[in-house]
């Protein structure tokens, strides 16, 4: 039951799909932030669009060439590395391999605590996490009541009170 949040939004912006000219997009943000939901949702638009995607996360346990050999074969229009900070110092060399010089979109995410430790990934466009919006606050509220999650904000009132709660949450 996931919110769609507007970081969705900003990884299309970022995006690039022209031929040749596909790029690499990371996303930074804390750990809890939504990053690997955010990335499954950004995969399931690409897939209706009919563009191919590759998944890479934590459970890729193959050496680096491995996977590059596989993804060389498998040939798709976008690779997802959810988790990017997984391949260490290699993360950076890894990401501009997959790439293949603007052959395919690399869409990659780290947490915020692990961004120093990869290095500057050349030319790769960079996401940071925006506080929750109103709307997506409002509809974070909706999806953890009806779910029966509020937890001890549920004797919090009024309701923008409880809101205000939850936004110092997130």
């Amino acid at each position: 039951r996931p919110i769609r949040l507007g970081m969705i939004k900003n990884i299309h912006a970022a995006s690039s799909f022209d031929e040749g000219k596909r790029n690499t997009v990371v996303l930074r943000t804390r750990a809890g932030a939504g990053k690997t939901t955010t990335l499954m949702m950004y995969a399931l638009d690409l897939s209706k669009q009919g563009y191919s995607v590759v998944w890479i996360d934590r459970a890729a346990t193959q050496h680096t060439q491995r996977i590059l050999s596989e993804v060389r074969d498998m040939n798709p229009d976008c690779v997802i590395v959810d988790d990017a900070d997984i391949f260490g110092d290699a993360t950076p060399k890894l990401l501009r391999m997959l790439n293949q010089g603007g052959a395919r979109l690399v869409l990659a995410s780290v947490r915020t605590t692990r961004d120093r430790a990869l290095g500057y990934i050349a030319n790769a466009k960079y996401i940071d996490e925006l506080p929750l919006t109103d709307p997506e606050i409002r509809a974070l509220h909706q999806l953890l009541s009806a779910a029966g999650l509020l937890g001890a904000l549920q004797g919090v009132h009024p309701l923008s009170t409880r809101l205000e709660h939850l936004q110092h949450l997130c």
